[in-house]
């Protein structure tokens, strides 16, 4: 059945996209008081690459899983949450490291990050 494959490869994309986040943050985290211009860098290109390359590999398994199939339940709603929530794991990952990087630093170590990630989400 091509939808339990596509289930399972959209839970296992979620999963991962999650662990790697929370990863990015407490990677960042450690950094900050190291090395805070580069941790600013760090943080939004970490989550935006991995953002985008979960995005990718979910498009990718949906066309091989679902629609290539020509499947009877094309259902894209299932593509669109999942792309959903992987964006929301990042931004997330991104307002939870800038939180932690205020709290933490002794004055505008976290400004950096904050900038890039203003110009990634425009860009």
């Amino acid at each position: 059945p091509t939808n339990s494959r596509w289930f399972l490869a959209s839970t296992a994309v979620l999963l991962s996209a999650w662990g790697f986040m929370f990863a990015v943050v407490v990677a960042y985290s450690s950094l900050l008081p190291v090395n805070p211009l580069l941790a600013g860098v760090f943080l939004p290109v970490a989550t935006a690459l991995w953002e985008a390359a979960s995005v990718a590999a979910c498009g990718c398994m949906y066309h091989d899983m679902v629609f290539a199939t020509r499947s009877n339940s094309d259902d894209s709603r299932g593509l669109v949450v999942t792309i959903a929530v992987v964006h929301s794991y990042g931004e997330s990952a991104r307002l939870a490291g800038l939180l932690v990087g205020a709290i933490v630093s002794d004055g505008y170590a976290w400004v950096p990050s904050c900038v890039v990630s203003s110009l990634l989400n425009v860009a």
